[in-house]
């Protein structure tokens, strides 16, 4: 077993271990991930004890499997204790309050665990992401509690300076993620042959998996807070990637950050909402035009979206574009999806366009002008809705 680490005296060096313990550890940590995703709730009752075997083994020092296994396994754990929590009874008998109140026992707990690791990861590419991964599944986890009632009540929450601090070192992750991003695609522009631009492509693909878990536990932490997210979004968030929003090479960067002031504009509460359109209407202006969206099409649906949540929660930042998004929307509904990865682009569009002209409050008709009625025959004939739940 091989780790790279800081040796006293020394500086870093590559040490290797082969011990019965430590892959026992490993294994040990496989099984548990293993048995919680197969049980889901069952496995709710053996949760605390397990997270308290786990959590330690996040930064063990002397070998990163046995880190990525343990996170890996804090995951479903922790999944496991939301479903129980957020369950109306189990078995046919109620949940009991402790069982309640368990995932915001150990939520704080994890994030800070795993977040706190993933800092010291630099070197070990592959057990970074793996604790990018387990992050990610646990704020959304945590998010996917708040749905009210008794449950919603329970659901595992940060504190407003946790929050904050969680999505400080994430977008600190995140913005060195897209340096180095920035810097292969110097490099690939220079290259000589295609082999070389191949590896710099391998090298881009590899720290895109890394970026989206980062992005992802951002913005799941900052959908769980709502408005209470207004001040890290201001302080923390909208300065890290509002420069990204629009223009450059890349559109993996560019979709970052249309997602998370998507999620600003649809969560933070009306003041937000206002302050914040502005800058995400630059970010999907180009994100919806072809020409300039570099064919992703993951970006175009973010900015789809995000044209609904200014119609939604700012309508008075999209009306000057309002009549030429809305023949942008009508476009893509009417050539409809070439393959399943336009369908919730296709689903968004047509949400969009009945926010905007069809639904109770709309406020763009008149921008539709004579072509109002075909607008409206144009949703109605899309519906239902079938791939996006949300929408």
């Amino acid at each position: 077993q091989s780790m790279t680490m800081k040796i006293p005296g020394v500086g870093v060096k590559t040490v290797t271990l082969n011990t019965d313990v430590i892959q026992e550890k490993s294994q040990a940590s496989r099984a548990l991930y293993e048995h919680a995703a197969a049980l889901g709730e069952a496995f709710a009752p053996y949760a605390k004890v397990c997270a308290a075997a786990m959590i330690p083994n996040v930064s063990f020092q002397y070998n990163s499997e046995v880190r990525s296994t343990s996170a890996q396994a804090l995951a479903p754990i922790f999944e496991a204790a939301c479903a129980y929590a957020t369950a109306s009874s189990v078995g046919g008998k109620p949940v009991p309050p402790d069982m309640r109140r368990m995932p915001q026992q150990l939520f704080s707990s994890v994030c800070n665990t795993v977040v706190k690791q993933l800092a010291e990861e630099r070197a070990e590419p592959e057990t970074m992401l793996a604790l990018a991964d387990a992050l990610s599944d646990v704020t959304c986890a945590a998010y996917s509690c708040l749905s009210g009632g008794e449950a919603g009540a329970n659901a595992p929450r940060l504190t407003e300076s946790e929050g904050r601090q969680l999505v400080q070192s994430l977008a600190g992750l995140a913005a060195e993620c897209l340096e180095r991003r920035r810097q292969l695609y110097e490099g690939m522009a220079g290259a000589q042959d295609e082999d070389e631009r191949f590896e710099y492509q391998e090298a881009l693909d590899t720290e895109c998996e890394l970026l989206t878990p980062l992005v992802d536990s951002i913005g799941y932490t900052l959908k769980s807070a709502g408005p209470k997210f207004a001040r890290t979004f201001d302080a923390v968030v909208g300065p890290a990637f509002s420069s990204m929003l629009e223009g450059g090479d890349d559109t993996r960067a560019r979709f970052a950050a249309v997602c998370l002031f998507d999620d600003c504009v649809e969560h933070c509460g009306p003041e937000a909402a206002a302050k914040h359109a502005p800058s995400l209407l630059r970010g999907v202006l180009p994100g919806i035009d072809d020409s300039r969206n570099g064919g992703d099409t993951e970006l175009k649906q973010a900015a789809v979206y995000g044209v609904a949540q200014i119609a939604r929660h700012a309508p008075h930042v999209l009306a000057p574009v309002a009549g030429d998004v809305l023949g942008v929307l009508c476009g893509i509904v009417q050539r409809g999806a070439n393959d399943e990865d336009e369908v919730s682009l296709v689903e968004n569009a047509v949400s969009c366009l009945g926010s905007m002209v069809v639904f109770k409050g709309s406020r763009f008709a008149a921008a539709a002008g004579g072509s109002l009625a075909q607008v409206k025959e144009l949703v109605l004939d899309s519906l239902p809705i079938k791939e996006d739940e949300t929408e």
